[in-house]
Protein backbone atom coordinates (compact mmCIF):
# COMPACT_ATOMS: atom_id res chain seq x y z
CA UNK A 1 0.00 0.00 0.00
CA UNK A 2 1.28 3.53 -1.06
CA UNK A 3 1.03 5.79 1.51
CA UNK A 4 0.47 9.60 0.15
CA UNK A 5 1.83 12.57 2.06
CA UNK A 6 -0.78 15.34 3.05
CA UNK A 7 0.59 18.43 1.10
CA UNK A 8 -0.34 21.75 2.49
CA UNK A 9 -2.65 24.20 0.49
CA UNK A 10 0.04 26.34 -0.67
CA UNK A 11 -1.54 29.16 -3.08
CA UNK A 12 0.44 29.82 -6.35
CA UNK A 13 3.43 32.26 -6.35
CA UNK A 14 4.13 31.37 -2.60
CA UNK A 15 7.69 31.74 -1.84
CA UNK A 16 8.00 28.79 0.33
CA UNK A 17 11.88 29.54 1.29
CA UNK A 18 11.14 32.72 2.00
CA UNK A 19 8.28 31.92 4.47
CA UNK A 20 10.64 29.76 5.86
CA UNK A 21 13.23 32.25 6.62
CA UNK A 22 10.49 34.58 7.91
CA UNK A 23 9.53 31.89 10.13
CA UNK A 24 12.38 30.92 11.91
CA UNK A 25 13.51 34.37 12.26
CA UNK A 26 9.89 35.11 14.40
CA UNK A 27 10.24 31.54 15.76
CA UNK A 28 13.85 32.68 17.36
CA UNK A 29 12.61 36.24 18.00
CA UNK A 30 9.54 35.82 20.46
CA UNK A 31 9.73 32.13 21.03
CA UNK A 32 10.40 32.57 24.35
CA UNK A 33 8.47 35.54 25.17
CA UNK A 34 5.29 33.82 23.66
CA UNK A 35 5.89 30.98 26.24
CA UNK A 36 6.17 32.95 29.03
CA UNK A 37 3.04 34.96 28.22
CA UNK A 38 0.79 31.90 27.61
CA UNK A 39 2.54 30.60 31.13
CA UNK A 40 1.11 33.49 32.85
CA UNK A 41 -2.27 32.97 31.97
CA UNK A 42 -2.01 29.08 33.44
CA UNK A 43 -1.26 27.24 36.20
CA UNK A 44 2.65 27.36 37.84
CA UNK A 45 2.32 23.41 37.46
CA UNK A 46 1.23 23.38 33.75
CA UNK A 47 4.59 24.42 31.79
CA UNK A 48 4.57 21.61 29.77
CA UNK A 49 0.89 23.24 28.32
CA UNK A 50 2.44 26.05 28.04
CA UNK A 51 5.18 25.18 25.75
CA UNK A 52 2.66 22.83 23.95
CA UNK A 53 0.29 25.55 23.05
CA UNK A 54 3.31 28.17 22.18
CA UNK A 55 3.98 25.36 19.21
CA UNK A 56 -0.04 25.15 18.57
CA UNK A 57 0.75 29.16 17.98
CA UNK A 58 3.11 29.07 16.00
CA UNK A 59 1.74 26.66 13.74
CA UNK A 60 -1.09 28.19 13.49
CA UNK A 61 0.81 31.73 12.35
CA UNK A 62 2.83 29.28 9.32
CA UNK A 63 -0.82 28.01 8.62
CA UNK A 64 -2.76 30.84 8.27
CA UNK A 65 -0.76 33.38 7.32
CA UNK A 66 3.32 32.78 6.36
CA UNK A 67 2.05 29.92 3.94
CA UNK A 68 -0.40 32.01 2.50
CA UNK A 69 1.92 34.56 1.75
CA UNK A 70 0.97 36.90 4.65
CA UNK A 71 3.60 38.64 6.35
CA UNK A 72 2.20 40.33 9.11
CA UNK A 73 3.80 44.11 10.56
CA UNK A 74 3.35 42.68 13.92
CA UNK A 75 4.02 39.51 14.47
CA UNK A 76 4.38 39.39 18.14
CA UNK A 77 0.69 41.11 18.77
CA UNK A 78 -1.01 38.61 16.09
CA UNK A 79 0.74 36.16 18.25
CA UNK A 80 -0.77 37.22 21.48
CA UNK A 81 -4.17 37.00 20.09
CA UNK A 82 -3.84 34.22 18.25
CA UNK A 83 -2.10 32.34 21.61
CA UNK A 84 -5.48 33.69 23.84
CA UNK A 85 -7.81 31.75 21.29
CA UNK A 86 -5.54 28.55 21.92
CA UNK A 87 -6.09 29.08 25.33
CA UNK A 88 -9.60 29.22 25.16
CA UNK A 89 -9.90 26.42 22.72
CA UNK A 90 -8.05 23.86 25.09
CA UNK A 91 -10.08 24.65 27.98
CA UNK A 92 -13.13 24.44 25.86
CA UNK A 93 -12.04 21.31 25.03
CA UNK A 94 -11.22 19.69 27.76
CA UNK A 95 -14.52 20.37 29.42
CA UNK A 96 -16.89 19.11 26.54
CA UNK A 97 -14.45 16.04 26.72
CA UNK A 98 -14.00 15.67 30.82
CA UNK A 99 -17.44 14.24 32.37
CA UNK A 100 -16.07 13.45 35.64
CA UNK A 101 -12.77 15.00 37.59
CA UNK A 102 -10.64 12.33 38.34
CA UNK A 103 -8.90 13.75 41.24
CA UNK A 104 -6.27 10.27 41.38
CA UNK A 105 -5.00 11.75 38.14
CA UNK A 106 -1.67 13.35 38.78
CA UNK A 107 -2.41 15.89 36.29
CA UNK A 108 -5.14 16.56 38.39
CA UNK A 109 -3.66 16.75 41.64
CA UNK A 110 -2.96 20.38 42.79
CA UNK A 111 0.06 22.14 44.74
CA UNK A 112 -1.23 23.20 48.24
CA UNK A 113 0.53 25.63 49.86
CA UNK A 114 2.41 23.33 52.18
CA UNK A 115 4.55 22.31 48.81
CA UNK A 116 2.87 18.85 48.41
CA UNK A 117 0.26 17.01 47.67
CA UNK A 118 -0.74 12.95 48.01
CA UNK A 119 -3.37 11.42 46.32
CA UNK A 120 -6.64 10.07 47.63
CA UNK A 121 -5.71 6.50 46.92
CA UNK A 122 -3.07 5.99 49.25
CA UNK A 123 -4.31 7.55 52.76
CA UNK A 124 -1.21 5.65 54.65
CA UNK A 125 1.03 8.42 53.24
CA UNK A 126 -0.71 10.86 55.52
CA UNK A 127 0.86 10.36 58.14
CA UNK A 128 4.29 11.08 56.46
CA UNK A 129 3.73 13.74 54.39
CA UNK A 130 2.20 15.57 58.27
CA UNK A 131 5.75 14.81 59.08
CA UNK A 132 7.17 16.58 55.99
CA UNK A 133 4.92 19.48 56.60
CA UNK A 134 6.27 19.70 60.15
CA UNK A 135 10.11 18.82 59.12
CA UNK A 136 9.77 21.58 56.43
CA UNK A 137 9.05 23.91 59.52
CA UNK A 138 11.41 22.91 61.44
CA UNK A 139 14.68 23.07 58.21
CA UNK A 140 12.67 27.14 57.63
CA UNK A 141 13.25 27.66 61.37
CA UNK A 142 16.81 25.97 61.53
CA UNK A 143 18.21 27.87 58.28
CA UNK A 144 17.11 31.32 59.75
CA UNK A 145 18.31 30.68 63.01
CA UNK A 146 21.76 29.98 61.53
CA UNK A 147 21.82 32.79 58.88
CA UNK A 148 21.15 34.90 62.44
CA UNK A 149 23.95 33.41 64.12
CA UNK A 150 26.06 34.08 60.95
CA UNK A 151 25.51 37.77 60.69
CA UNK A 152 25.95 37.65 64.79
CA UNK A 153 29.43 36.49 64.12
CA UNK A 154 30.64 38.28 60.80
CA UNK A 155 29.10 41.91 62.79
CA UNK A 156 31.47 40.70 66.17
CA UNK A 157 34.36 40.28 63.70
CA UNK A 158 34.05 43.65 62.51
CA UNK A 159 34.35 45.12 65.11
CA UNK A 160 37.24 43.76 65.83
CA UNK A 161 38.54 45.16 62.53
CA UNK A 162 41.39 47.76 63.67
CA UNK A 163 40.23 49.46 60.46
CA UNK A 164 37.01 50.02 61.20
CA UNK A 165 37.96 51.39 64.47
CA UNK A 166 41.23 53.52 63.80
CA UNK A 167 38.76 56.54 63.42
CA UNK A 168 37.13 55.94 66.61
CA UNK A 169 40.96 55.88 68.72
CA UNK A 170 41.04 51.89 68.42
CA UNK A 171 39.49 49.52 71.31
CA UNK A 172 40.86 49.33 74.82
CA UNK A 173 42.67 45.85 75.66
CA UNK A 174 39.86 44.99 77.59
CA UNK A 175 36.97 45.42 74.73
CA UNK A 176 39.44 43.95 72.82
CA UNK A 177 39.10 40.69 75.24
CA UNK A 178 35.14 40.87 75.31
CA UNK A 179 34.78 41.21 71.98
CA UNK A 180 36.68 38.45 71.76
CA UNK A 181 35.09 36.23 74.00
CA UNK A 182 31.47 36.91 72.73
CA UNK A 183 33.06 36.37 69.28
CA UNK A 184 34.18 32.78 70.34
CA UNK A 185 30.57 32.14 71.70
CA UNK A 186 29.35 33.12 68.61
CA UNK A 187 31.25 31.39 66.14
CA UNK A 188 30.57 28.13 68.55
CA UNK A 189 26.62 29.22 68.69
CA UNK A 190 26.90 29.64 64.91
CA UNK A 191 28.37 25.88 64.31
CA UNK A 192 25.51 24.07 66.62
CA UNK A 193 23.02 26.02 64.30
CA UNK A 194 24.57 25.04 61.14
CA UNK A 195 24.22 21.09 62.62
CA UNK A 196 20.61 21.75 63.50
CA UNK A 197 19.94 22.95 59.99
CA UNK A 198 21.81 20.37 58.29
CA UNK A 199 19.97 17.40 60.55
CA UNK A 200 16.65 19.06 59.61
CA UNK A 201 17.52 19.44 55.56
CA UNK A 202 18.68 15.58 55.68
CA UNK A 203 15.45 14.71 57.52
CA UNK A 204 13.34 16.39 54.68
CA UNK A 205 15.38 14.21 51.68
CA UNK A 206 14.81 10.89 54.06
CA UNK A 207 10.93 11.53 54.15
CA UNK A 208 11.09 12.97 50.81
CA UNK A 209 12.63 9.27 49.42
CA UNK A 210 10.31 7.44 51.74
CA UNK A 211 7.37 9.15 50.15
CA UNK A 212 8.09 9.18 46.50
CA UNK A 213 9.11 5.29 46.98
CA UNK A 214 5.75 4.63 48.23
CA UNK A 215 3.65 6.72 46.28
CA UNK A 216 5.11 6.69 42.69
CA UNK A 217 3.75 8.81 39.92
CA UNK A 218 1.01 9.84 42.08
CA UNK A 219 2.84 12.11 44.39
CA UNK A 220 3.86 15.61 43.22
CA UNK A 221 6.45 17.53 45.04
CA UNK A 222 7.47 21.17 44.69
CA UNK A 223 10.51 20.75 46.08
CA UNK A 224 11.10 17.17 44.68
CA UNK A 225 11.50 17.41 40.46
CA UNK A 226 10.81 21.11 40.08
CA UNK A 227 8.17 22.75 38.54
CA UNK A 228 10.16 25.44 36.61
CA UNK A 229 13.84 24.21 36.17
CA UNK A 230 14.66 27.66 34.65
CA UNK A 231 13.78 29.25 38.07
CA UNK A 232 14.69 26.30 40.49
CA UNK A 233 17.58 24.82 38.59
CA UNK A 234 21.14 25.70 39.55
CA UNK A 235 22.59 28.14 36.76
CA UNK A 236 26.09 26.97 36.01
CA UNK A 237 28.77 30.01 36.29
CA UNK A 238 26.39 32.07 38.43
CA UNK A 239 27.87 32.61 41.68
CA UNK A 240 24.54 32.90 44.01
CA UNK A 241 23.66 29.77 43.72
CA UNK A 242 26.46 27.71 42.18
CA UNK A 243 28.99 26.76 44.77
CA UNK A 244 32.00 26.15 42.66
CA UNK A 245 32.28 29.45 42.03
CA UNK A 246 34.60 30.63 44.78
CA UNK A 247 34.64 34.66 43.81
CA UNK A 248 32.20 37.19 42.82
CA UNK A 249 32.14 38.93 39.26
CA UNK A 250 34.20 41.94 40.92
CA UNK A 251 36.87 39.80 41.95
CA UNK A 252 36.24 39.52 46.22
CA UNK A 253 36.86 35.99 47.77
CA UNK A 254 33.74 34.17 48.77
CA UNK A 255 34.60 32.72 52.37
CA UNK A 256 32.06 32.34 55.08
CA UNK A 257 33.02 35.94 56.67
CA UNK A 258 32.61 37.90 53.00
CA UNK A 259 28.86 35.87 52.24
CA UNK A 260 25.87 36.49 53.00
CA UNK A 261 23.08 33.46 52.88
CA UNK A 262 19.39 34.51 51.87
CA UNK A 263 16.71 32.45 52.67
CA UNK A 264 16.43 30.50 49.64
CA UNK A 265 20.31 29.35 49.67
CA UNK A 266 21.40 31.87 47.63
CA UNK A 267 24.70 33.81 48.31
CA UNK A 268 25.77 37.58 47.78
CA UNK A 269 29.25 38.95 48.42
CA UNK A 270 29.21 41.33 51.46
CA UNK A 271 31.97 43.32 50.16
CA UNK A 272 29.82 44.21 46.85
CA UNK A 273 26.35 44.60 49.05
CA UNK A 274 28.53 47.36 51.37
CA UNK A 275 29.60 49.07 48.34
CA UNK A 276 26.66 49.31 46.60
CA UNK A 277 25.22 50.47 49.77
CA UNK A 278 27.53 53.41 50.29
CA UNK A 279 27.09 54.60 46.21
CA UNK A 280 23.44 54.54 46.85
CA UNK A 281 23.76 56.35 50.60
CA UNK A 282 26.71 59.43 48.52
CA UNK A 283 24.05 59.33 45.57
CA UNK A 284 21.19 59.62 47.77
CA UNK A 285 19.62 63.35 47.87
CA UNK A 286 20.61 65.20 50.81
CA UNK A 287 18.69 66.42 53.58
CA UNK A 288 17.03 69.43 54.24
CA UNK A 289 19.04 70.55 57.03
CA UNK A 290 22.49 72.36 55.64
CA UNK A 291 25.27 72.44 58.26
CA UNK A 292 25.73 75.39 60.44
CA UNK A 293 29.47 75.06 61.07
CA UNK A 294 31.72 77.08 58.68
CA UNK A 295 34.52 75.95 56.40
CA UNK A 296 36.93 77.87 58.43
CA UNK A 297 36.06 75.84 61.39
CA UNK A 298 35.97 72.26 59.20
CA UNK A 299 40.06 74.13 58.09
CA UNK A 300 41.02 74.26 61.74
CA UNK A 301 39.85 70.55 62.66
CA UNK A 302 41.28 69.56 59.59
CA UNK A 303 44.87 71.11 60.81
CA UNK A 304 44.58 70.22 64.34
CA UNK A 305 44.16 66.76 63.47
CA UNK A 306 46.73 66.95 60.71
CA UNK A 307 49.36 68.05 63.70
CA UNK A 308 51.50 65.19 64.55
CA UNK A 309 51.60 67.21 68.05
CA UNK A 310 48.01 66.75 68.43
CA UNK A 311 47.97 63.13 68.15
CA UNK A 312 47.58 62.11 71.71
CA UNK A 313 44.01 64.21 71.42
CA UNK A 314 40.62 62.64 70.64
CA UNK A 315 38.92 63.65 67.81
CA UNK A 316 36.11 64.72 70.87
CA UNK A 317 38.21 66.96 72.85
CA UNK A 318 39.29 68.54 69.34
CA UNK A 319 35.72 69.32 68.09
CA UNK A 320 34.74 70.44 71.79
CA UNK A 321 37.85 72.71 71.35
CA UNK A 322 36.04 74.32 68.08
CA UNK A 323 32.81 74.36 69.61
CA UNK A 324 31.53 71.48 67.24
CA UNK A 325 30.60 68.09 67.19
CA UNK A 326 32.36 64.98 66.69
CA UNK A 327 30.00 63.80 64.32
CA UNK A 328 30.15 67.12 61.92
CA UNK A 329 34.32 66.24 61.46
CA UNK A 330 33.29 62.60 60.66
CA UNK A 331 30.98 63.74 57.81
CA UNK A 332 32.40 66.91 56.93
CA UNK A 333 35.90 65.09 56.86
CA UNK A 334 35.87 62.16 54.95
CA UNK A 335 39.19 60.84 55.32
CA UNK A 336 39.73 61.25 58.89
CA UNK A 337 40.92 57.52 59.81
CA UNK A 338 43.57 58.66 57.28
CA UNK A 339 44.37 61.70 59.18
CA UNK A 340 44.57 59.61 62.49
CA UNK A 341 46.56 56.84 60.62
CA UNK A 342 49.48 58.92 59.82
CA UNK A 343 50.45 59.90 62.62
CA UNK A 344 51.24 57.60 66.01
CA UNK A 345 50.61 58.52 69.28
CA UNK A 346 54.23 59.31 69.81
CA UNK A 347 56.46 62.25 70.34
CA UNK A 348 57.35 64.87 72.74
CA UNK A 349 54.17 66.46 73.69
CA UNK A 350 52.18 62.69 74.04
CA UNK A 351 54.88 61.80 76.55
CA UNK A 352 54.84 65.13 78.28
CA UNK A 353 51.02 64.76 78.77
CA UNK A 354 51.41 60.91 79.32
CA UNK A 355 53.93 61.89 82.46
CA UNK A 356 51.52 64.46 83.64
CA UNK A 357 48.94 61.51 83.69
CA UNK A 358 51.69 59.11 85.52
CA UNK A 359 52.21 62.20 88.31
CA UNK A 360 48.88 62.68 89.17
CA UNK A 361 47.44 58.75 88.94
CA UNK A 362 50.34 58.13 91.45
CA UNK A 363 49.73 61.37 93.46
CA UNK A 364 48.49 59.59 97.52
CA UNK A 365 46.82 62.44 98.01
CA UNK A 366 44.78 63.03 94.24
CA UNK A 367 40.78 63.01 94.19
CA UNK A 368 40.40 62.93 90.44
CA UNK A 369 39.90 59.77 88.97
CA UNK A 370 40.42 58.45 85.56
CA UNK A 371 37.66 60.17 83.53
CA UNK A 372 38.17 63.34 85.61
CA UNK A 373 41.97 63.01 84.48
CA UNK A 374 41.93 62.49 80.99
CA UNK A 375 39.35 65.13 80.91
CA UNK A 376 41.87 67.61 82.27
CA UNK A 377 44.28 66.89 80.14
CA UNK A 378 42.42 66.66 77.00
CA UNK A 379 42.98 63.09 76.01
CA UNK A 380 41.27 59.67 76.20
CA UNK A 381 40.65 57.91 79.43
CA UNK A 382 41.38 54.63 77.01
CA UNK A 383 44.53 56.00 76.37
CA UNK A 384 45.22 56.40 80.12
CA UNK A 385 44.19 52.47 80.74
CA UNK A 386 46.05 51.43 77.74
CA UNK A 387 49.10 53.26 78.29
CA UNK A 388 49.25 53.28 82.03
CA UNK A 389 47.15 50.32 83.01
CA UNK A 390 49.13 49.72 86.48
CA UNK A 391 49.30 53.20 87.49
CA UNK A 392 45.74 53.38 86.76
CA UNK A 393 44.99 50.28 88.96
CA UNK A 394 46.75 52.19 91.60
CA UNK A 395 44.31 55.44 91.55
CA UNK A 396 41.39 53.20 91.17
CA UNK A 397 42.21 51.14 94.52
CA UNK A 398 43.41 54.21 96.51
CA UNK A 399 39.98 55.79 95.42
CA UNK A 400 37.83 52.65 96.45
CA UNK A 401 40.05 52.54 99.63
CA UNK A 402 39.70 56.11 100.61
CA UNK A 403 35.97 57.77 101.78
CA UNK A 404 35.30 55.71 104.44
CA UNK A 405 34.71 56.83 108.18
CA UNK A 406 35.49 53.85 110.65
CA UNK A 407 32.18 53.98 111.77
CA UNK A 408 30.61 53.19 108.58
CA UNK A 409 32.91 50.63 107.61
CA UNK A 410 32.68 48.79 111.26
CA UNK A 411 28.73 48.95 110.33
CA UNK A 412 29.08 47.51 107.15
CA UNK A 413 31.26 44.59 108.64
CA UNK A 414 28.56 43.58 111.54
CA UNK A 415 26.30 43.19 108.86
CA UNK A 416 28.85 41.72 106.73
CA UNK A 417 29.23 39.16 109.40
CA UNK A 418 25.89 38.76 110.81
CA UNK A 419 25.18 35.29 110.53
CA UNK A 420 21.12 35.42 110.56
CA UNK A 421 21.35 38.56 108.02
CA UNK A 422 19.60 38.45 104.53
CA UNK A 423 21.16 41.43 102.74
CA UNK A 424 23.78 40.91 99.96
CA UNK A 425 26.67 42.97 99.79
CA UNK A 426 25.02 45.62 97.54
CA UNK A 427 21.78 45.62 99.62
CA UNK A 428 24.25 46.69 102.43
CA UNK A 429 26.26 48.93 100.37
CA UNK A 430 23.26 51.09 98.93
CA UNK A 431 22.02 51.05 103.05
CA UNK A 432 25.11 52.57 103.99
CA UNK A 433 25.28 55.05 100.98
CA UNK A 434 28.92 52.99 100.32
CA UNK A 435 30.00 51.49 96.96
CA UNK A 436 29.87 47.97 96.74
CA UNK A 437 33.21 48.07 95.60
CA UNK A 438 34.84 50.16 98.14
CA UNK A 439 33.27 47.50 101.04
CA UNK A 440 35.24 44.79 98.52
CA UNK A 441 38.51 46.28 98.85
CA UNK A 442 38.50 47.14 102.57
CA UNK A 443 36.56 44.38 104.10
CA UNK A 444 37.61 41.61 101.78
CA UNK A 445 37.51 38.96 104.00
CA UNK A 446 34.37 40.23 105.52
CA UNK A 447 32.67 40.08 101.54
CA UNK A 448 33.59 36.49 100.79
CA UNK A 449 31.81 35.08 104.47
CA UNK A 450 28.41 37.47 103.49
CA UNK A 451 28.44 36.01 99.76
CA UNK A 452 29.65 32.17 100.70
CA UNK A 453 26.42 32.56 103.42
CA UNK A 454 24.20 34.10 100.75
CA UNK A 455 24.68 30.96 98.60
CA UNK A 456 24.74 28.16 101.08
CA UNK A 457 21.44 30.36 101.89
CA UNK A 458 20.46 30.08 97.99
CA UNK A 459 21.20 26.01 97.67
CA UNK A 460 19.02 25.23 100.97
CA UNK A 461 16.02 27.19 100.06
CA UNK A 462 16.62 25.69 96.12
CA UNK A 463 16.55 21.97 98.17
CA UNK A 464 13.70 22.62 100.46
CA UNK A 465 11.64 23.54 96.89
CA UNK A 466 12.58 20.71 95.42
CA UNK A 467 11.70 18.44 98.47
CA UNK A 468 8.61 20.05 98.91
CA UNK A 469 7.50 19.74 95.06
CA UNK A 470 8.70 15.87 94.98
CA UNK A 471 6.44 15.46 98.33
CA UNK A 472 3.16 13.35 97.54
CA UNK A 473 1.66 14.64 100.55
CA UNK A 474 2.43 18.40 99.65
CA UNK A 475 -0.97 20.00 99.43
CA UNK A 476 0.37 24.14 98.85
CA UNK A 477 -0.24 25.67 95.58
CA UNK A 478 3.15 26.72 93.67
CA UNK A 479 2.81 30.77 94.53
CA UNK A 480 3.10 29.30 98.28
CA UNK A 481 6.02 27.06 97.50
CA UNK A 482 7.47 29.87 95.94
CA UNK A 483 7.20 32.46 98.78
CA UNK A 484 8.18 30.05 101.48
CA UNK A 485 11.24 29.68 99.78
CA UNK A 486 11.96 33.36 99.11
CA UNK A 487 11.36 32.98 95.64
CA UNK A 488 8.99 34.06 92.64
CA UNK A 489 7.27 31.17 90.72
CA UNK A 490 8.78 32.18 87.77
CA UNK A 491 12.08 31.68 89.37
CA UNK A 492 11.06 28.63 90.70
CA UNK A 493 9.71 27.02 87.23
CA UNK A 494 12.80 28.67 85.72
CA UNK A 495 15.31 26.42 88.11
CA UNK A 496 13.52 23.50 88.81
CA UNK A 497 11.47 22.71 85.24
CA UNK A 498 11.01 19.25 85.84
CA UNK A 499 9.82 19.08 89.54
CA UNK A 500 7.38 22.17 88.83
CA UNK A 501 6.53 20.30 85.68
CA UNK A 502 5.68 16.63 87.22
CA UNK A 503 4.23 18.85 90.57
CA UNK A 504 1.37 20.33 88.14
CA UNK A 505 0.91 17.01 86.47
CA UNK A 506 0.78 15.70 90.03
CA UNK A 507 -2.11 18.66 91.13
CA UNK A 508 -4.22 17.78 88.06
CA UNK A 509 -4.30 14.20 88.09
CA UNK A 510 -5.68 14.78 92.16
CA UNK A 511 -8.50 17.43 90.85
CA UNK A 512 -9.45 14.68 88.17
CA UNK A 513 -10.10 11.99 90.59
CA UNK A 514 -11.36 14.18 93.15
CA UNK A 515 -14.14 15.41 90.54
CA UNK A 516 -15.03 12.02 88.94
CA UNK A 517 -14.98 10.43 92.73
CA UNK A 518 -17.76 13.32 93.36
CA UNK A 519 -19.61 12.91 90.18
CA UNK A 520 -19.70 8.93 91.68
CA UNK A 521 -21.01 9.38 94.97
CA UNK A 522 -23.51 12.10 93.22
CA UNK A 523 -25.02 9.62 91.10
CA UNK A 524 -24.90 6.80 94.12
CA UNK A 525 -26.98 8.80 96.45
Amino acid sequence: MTVVEDQPDTPGGVDLEAAGRRFTEIYEQYRTRLRSFIWRRLDLWQEQLAEDLTQETFFELWRLHLLKGRDPEKPYGLLCTMARSQIGQHFQCKKNTERALDFTDPANTPIIATGHAYALETPGLTELTAGLDVAMDDMTAASKSWRDKHKDSHRLRSLLDDDYNVSRGGLTTETKEELAKRLELADAEEVEALKTFRGTCRRVGELRAEIEGLAGPNWRSVIGLPINPEITSVRKGVYRNDLSVTHCPDGHLLDLNNTTFGEDGSRKCRACRNADYAAGRDAAPKGKTVSTVSAEKIAAARTLLADPANAHRSIASIAKELGISSTTIHKRIPDVAELRRKHAKVGAGFQSTLERARRMLLDPNGTLGLHEIAAELGIAYTTIKNKLPEEAAVCRARLLASGVDAEALERARRMLLDPNGTLGLHEIAAELGIHYRKLQVRLPQEVATCQARKEARRIASHRAARAMLRDPECGLTLAAIANFCGFSPTHLRRILPDEVAAYRARQQAGSLRSDSEGVSVGAAR
